[in-house]
């Protein structure tokens, strides 16, 4: 069974991005790339697995690049009842997202159509649990794991709160600098690895 193309339009960054339906789930791909694949998104699966105890009781959660809101999808197919603000740049992928959002999850949703950098320089809310999944094609900006960033995302998490990222670690050295921030910053994260996916959960 193929996916059938949905919508096709170009995002902010000049690439092609296709909307599919495949198995009854949205999928968001530009190029060879996955964004979002519904309740079925690798990255927001392991995170949930590692962390479903406490994102059960989970009540504000922010996700920093939001895809097709995979993150939320999963936790909401997994019984949760949280409130989501989804932070997403592309203007075309938000508006898809809310499009497609569920009707029972709509009134739980704040979509924010913004940088995530910039947002986080004035975010005064507080979340539970913050979910980072920033690329551009299957880059990190480097924004995102710079020091300046994770601390204003450390701040914005609620005592005892939790945080995951998800990285591609397809540059060893890279990657040797990216945790050595993380453990400057996060002392006692946990790496979770899926091929070259690497998730960082504080």
């Amino acid at each position: 069974m193929y996916p059938i193309l949905l919508k096709r339009d170009t995002g902010v960054n000049g690439a092609q991005l296709d909307l599919l339906l495949y198995q009854n789930r949205l999928q968001l791909a530009t190029g060879d790339v996955l964004y979002s694949d519904g309740d079925k998104y690798i990255p927001a699966v392991v995170v949930y697995q590692h962390l479903s105890r406490f994102l059960k009781t989970t009540h504000n959660v922010l996700v920093l690049g939001a895809g097709m809101g995979s993150m939320m999808q999963v936790m909401n197919a997994n019984g949760c009842n949280a409130h989501y603000t989804l932070v997403e740049k592309d203007n075309l992928i938000l508006k898809w997202a809310m499009e497609f959002a569920a009707e029972a999850s709509e009134d739980r949703i704040l979509p924010v159509c913004d940088d995530a950098g910039a947002f986080m320089r004035t975010n005064k809310t507080i979340y539970d649990f913050i979910f980072i999944d920033i690329f551009y094609g299957r880059d990190v900006p480097d924004f995102v794991v710079s020091p300046e960033f994770l601390m204003q995302c450390r701040s914005a998490l609620m005592t005892g709160g939790k945080l995951a990222l998800n990285y591609i670690a397809d540059d060893p050295q890279r990657w040797a600098e990216v945790e050595t921030v993380f453990a400057a910053l996060f002392p006692g994260y946990v790496v979770l690895g899926v091929n070259v996916n690497k998730i960082l959960i504080v």
